[in-house]
């Protein structure tokens, strides 16, 4: 007796098990996010550093699947670091994300170098401007499938480093109107 209630048990926490598998597959509500990353690096004292020299340097990478027909339709990249710019004039740390090697915000472009970087931290001088906070987001459409994020760092003035960096990537559903679009 005691066997045959361990087997019917085991039965029913299986067919329950298929069940919310079944349901995981299925569409996900409106307005649900879900967290596919959050890491973090240089916090061991070391730093990542950019200068007019050494061109973009790559920060992270993460390769991610979003599984299709869940209805994800958005994705967010948020970063948060501290950083230091140098001078002269016009130092600068600029950061760009790329989704599959193409920019996180198409047309997000540095009217200064005619690339795709947002500038974040920026310094007139005279002086070393050192331990920022630093925090963006990114936002984008999104597709089921197989997605790598980068973010890179450049300084096309002077030198400009971070440290104890961390990202989160994130997929969300939200409805068409206001899935990442341009504010009215």
């Amino acid at each position: 007796m005691r066997k045959l209630a361990l087997l019917i048990a085991s039965c029913m926490l299986l067919g329950l098990a298929s069940t919310m598998a079944a349901q995981s597959l299925a569409a996900v509500p409106t307005g649900t996010l879900s967290r596919g990353a959050s890491e973090y690096k240089l916090w061991d004292l070391t730093e990542a550093e950019a200068n007019p020299l050494s061109g973009a340097v790559q920060l992270y990478s993460r390769s991610l699947v979003v599984p299709a027909g869940l209805g994800f339709n958005v994705f967010y990249v948020n970063m948060y670091t501290t950083g230091d710019t140098g001078f002269p004039n016009g130092g600068q740390a600029q950061f760009e994300c790329l989704i599959d090697n193409k920019p996180c915000i198409p047309n997000a472009m540095d009217i200064t170098t005619g690339n795709d970087y947002v500038a974040l931290l920026a310094n007139a001088g005279p002086n070393l401007l050192t331990d920022n906070s630093i925090t963006y987001s990114w936002c984008g459409p999104l597709t089921g499938g197989a997605h790598t994020f980068t973010l890179n760092m450049a300084a096309p003035v002077a030198t400009a480093s971070i440290e104890a960096f961390r990202v989160d990537i994130d997929a969300a559903k939200l409805p068409s109107a206001v899935a990442c679009t341009k504010a009215p």
